[in-house]
């Protein structure tokens, strides 16, 4: 785990959506990994973003300085998000109850500007992660 600082994000990343994947909860390595992440925050790509965010989602933990510092770089980088990484990111806020009103907002609106870009499934999970959320963007359920 002292390598972990090291680290690329992307390896950071594989490293989480792994755990995720085989549902291991290694509460020692995905705290360390958490902690590497939101040091090299910066160097996120988008995809990165999404992907560390569904996999400790997808596992159930909730970190708050995690969620905050990927909040906080997406909202950063949203412009370069795919329609797939808008509707993942909106559907691990929902799977963990994490609600960020400026994130929500901005996933909402650009969601809505690439409606015509999204899968059914994508556009069917956005729009259910905004309902779980029991968070009402007006618009994109217009």
């Amino acid at each position: 785990m002292q390598q972990l600082p090291a680290a690329v994000p992307q390896d950071l990343t594989l490293m989480a959506w792994s755990f995720a994947t085989l549902l291991l909860q290694n509460f020692p390595l995905l705290t360390a990994i958490s902690k590497a992440v939101v040091k090299r925050i910066a160097e996120y790509e988008p995809q990165d973003l999404s992907n560390t965010v569904w996999a400790f989602a997808a596992l159930g933990l909730r970190v708050k300085p995690l969620m905050e510092s990927i909040s906080r770089e997406s909202l950063r980088k949203i412009d370069e998000f795919s329609c797939q990484d808008l509707s993942i990111s909106a559907w691990s806020c929902a799977k963990i109850g994490y609600i960020d009103k400026p994130l929500m907002d901005v996933l909402a609106v650009k969601s809505i500007r690439r409606m015509d870009e999204f899968p059914a499934q994508g556009l069917s999970n956005t729009v259910l992660a905004f309902a779980h959320l029991g968070y009402c963007y007006r618009p994109l359920l217009e």
